[in-house]
């Protein structure tokens, strides 16, 4: 019986797992997200494996592990075909931009929380417009998340303000 299951091992990533557990469904991160996958299909010994990760490259190997790079930002489809026997899981791995939480975040560093999850500075525009680091973001609050604009998060413009 084929079976497997990712671990995303990047710090910004979360999700994956065995079957059955809470994140078993999607592994998610910024690139680069590095993702194990195990394999831990039953049965005699294979004459034939292969690993597809979504992005056009693949893997041959019968080991109980694999490891797999994303540098870029996408959803991915991964499976593993053993002897035949095929086990595929969609939009299996999600590889976006990070918006950064801004909590208590004071307006003097908000700059650096953008530029930190990824996105370029040169593509922030400041609340009033004078390039003074008004962002007026320190008395609101954002939880943060993942998302993925169509130019990339260095090509992302991000407007902070009310």
């Amino acid at each position: 019986m084929v079976s497997w299951y990712g671990q995303p091992t990047s710090d910004d990533a979360s999700g994956g797992g065995p079957p059955g557990t809470v994140n078993e469904n999607q592994i998610v991160g910024i690139p680069p997200l590095t993702v194990t996958f195990y394999n831990t299909s039953t049965g005699g010994s294979p004459t034939g494996c292969l690993w597809t990760f979504g992005d056009s490259t693949v893997s041959s190997s019968c080991g109980n592990q694999v490891t797999k790079s994303y540098t870029t930002r996408g959803t991915y489809t991964v499976s593993l075909t053993i002897d035949g026997q095929m086990v595929s899981r969609a939009s299996y791995v999600l590889v976006g931009c990070k918006v950064p939480a801004f909590a208590g975040v004071h307006v003097s560093n908000v700059q650096t929380n953008w530029t930190n999850a990824g996105f370029s500075a040169s593509n922030l525009s400041y609340l009033d417009g004078q390039g003074n680091g008004n962002y007026k973001i320190g008395y609101q609050s954002l939880a943060g998340g993942l998302v993925n604009p169509s130019g990339g998060c260095s090509g992302a413009t991000v407007t902070v303000g009310p």
